[in-house]
């Protein structure tokens, strides 16, 4: 008897995750380099401190939402 492979099926949910895990961690990463690239050049800082935060606690808020979707799912 042949088996054939079938692909993954992708749980919505997961990839919403993901997608705003994405997009969270990449707008942290412009801000976070937009700060450092203004230092470098003795520039004021173009975000404030407390978006830079917000920014990272998104972050990290979203990696727990997939981490738990994953313990709860198991995908």
């Amino acid at each position: 008897m042949k088996v054939e492979a079938t692909a993954p099926i992708l749980c919505t949910e997961k990839q919403r995750l993901l997608h705003l895990y994405m997009n969270a961690v990449a707008q942290w990463t412009r801000m976070n380099s937009a700060n450092t690239l203004a230092v470098t050049r003795g520039e004021d800082r173009p975000v404030i401190r407390s978006e830079l935060d917000e920014a990272a606690e998104r972050v990290e808020e979203l990696k727990s939402s997939i981490l738990a979707h994953r313990a709860e799912h198991g995908c």
